[in-house]
């Protein structure tokens, strides 16, 4: 078994249970023939950008800030969330249209660079100036 997630012998497992239980329960015309898969991925699909337009047209400054830091950089969730004003402020208030920002993912210990550029800014603009940031002090 793999270290985490699901390996082939949590796989197979899972896999034969169900297949127990669907064949008990109809008829034997009807009884599953399929086999265990060999491996699992752990591959997070993509979002397309019809869905992903849908769900920033639904969001409000904030979101729709955090929503386009996360597309246009790369970083996770996670990093993202460790981020501040102070990450971006001298060249986010210099006029900058791609800004650098320095990251240390905790999880691997590594430090890296990311980048946003001119719609993640813009959304921070947006953002900043909604006044939101001020109501919730």
């Amino acid at each position: 078994m793999q270290k985490q997630g699901l390996g082939r012998t949590s796989v197979a497992t899972y896999h034969s249970a169900a297949k127990k239980l669907i064949n008990s329960n109809v008829p034997k015309s009807l009884k599953l023939r399929a086999e265990c898969p060999d491996f699992v991925t752990r591959t997070i699909p993509g979002i397309s950008i019809e869905d992903l337009r849908e769900i920033y047209e639904a969001c409000d400054e904030r979101e729709r800030a955090f929503i386009s830091v996360l597309k246009d950089s790369g970083i996770s969730r996670a990093d993202a969330l460790t981020l501040n004003y102070g990450d971006i402020r001298r060249p986010f208030e210099a006029g900058e249209e791609f800004i650098k920002i320095d990251v240390f993912r905790g999880k691997e210990e590594v430090e890296y660079e990311a980048w946003i550029g001119p719609n993640a800014v813009d959304d921070l603009k947006t953002y900043l100036a909604s006044g939101e940031i001020e109501a919730k002090r």
